[in-house]
C-alpha cells in the first residue's frame, strides 16, 4: 500500500473468525498448509501488496502468460512463505506445557490431527482461546515476517485486540479447563 505520502507499508490485516463474506481475497497469512501454486501468496515491492498468482497475471502480465515461482522471483516477487499448521498444533501442546498431548497428537496423520484436535477443544471448551491464540500467532509471524525481509508494515487490528498475547492467563484458563475435564478415549490419559 502506498499512503497520501508516497510512504509503502504493507497492510497486515487482523482477521476475526474466518467469516466466508467478510473475507477479502486480498487477505493473507502466514499460517497455510496450501502447497498448491494457485493459492501461494506473493509480495509485491512496487505498491507492497500480496497477491495470487492469478491476480498478479490479471494486473501485471498478459491473459496467455504462463506464470510460475520461477517467473515470479525473475521478475522481483517474494513468495509469502511461513509456518504451517504442524508447527501451529507444536507450538500450541509446546505453550501448555503438555507433552503426552503433544505427543499424542504429533502420531496422527494430517487430517486426523485437525479433526481430533478440535474435537479435544469441543470437550475441554477452549475454541474461544485457541482463536486468540490463532489470530495473535498470525499477526506475530506477519511481522516477523516483514522485519526478516526488511517490509515496512502498518497494522490493522480493532483497538481492544491485543497486540501482544496474554501468555499466562490463556494459558491457566486452558489449563484448569482440561484438570477440570473427565476424558474418555482417545484422551482417558489426560485424566489424573
Amino acid at each position: 500500500m502506498i499512503d497520501k505520502y508516497g510512504k509503502k507499508y504493507l497492510v497486515i490485516r487482523f482477521v476475526e473468525n474466518y467469516d466466508m463474506e467478510e473475507h477479502k481475497e486480498s487477505d493473507w497469512s502466514l499460517v497455510e498448509d496450501n502447497e498448491e501454486f494457485a493459492y501461494t501468496n506473493w509480495f509485491s515491492y512496487n505498491d507492497y501488496e500480496v497477491y495470487r498468482p492469478y491476480e498478479l497475471k490479471e494486473k501485471f502480465f498478459s491473459k496467455s502468460t504462463k506464470l510460475s515461482e520461477k517467473k515470479l522471483q525473475r521478475h522481483g516477487y517474494l513468495k509469502v512463505e511461513g509456518a504451517t499448521y504442524d508447527w501451529a498444533y507444536d507450538w500450541f501442546f509446546s505453550f501448555l506445557k503438555l507433552h503426552s498431548l503433544k505427543e499424542y497428537f504429533s502420531n496422527l496423520d494430517k487430517k486426523e490431527r485437525e479433526i481430533q484436535f478440535w474435537k479435544f477443544a469441543d470437550i475441554v471448551d477452549i475454541r474461544e482461546e485457541i482463536y486468540i491464540i490463532e489470530s495473535w500467532l498470525r499477526l506475530d509471524l506477519a511481522k516477523k515476517w516483514c522485519e526478516k525481509y526488511k517490509i515496512k508494515y502498518k497494522i490493522e487490528v480493532p483497538v481492544e485486540y491485543p497486540q501482544e498475547l496474554a501468555e499466562r492467563e490463556i494459558k491457566k484458563s486452558i489449563r484448569e479447563k482440561i484438570k477440570d475435564t473427565k476424558f474418555k478415549e482417545p484422551f482417558n490419559f489426560l485424566n489424573s
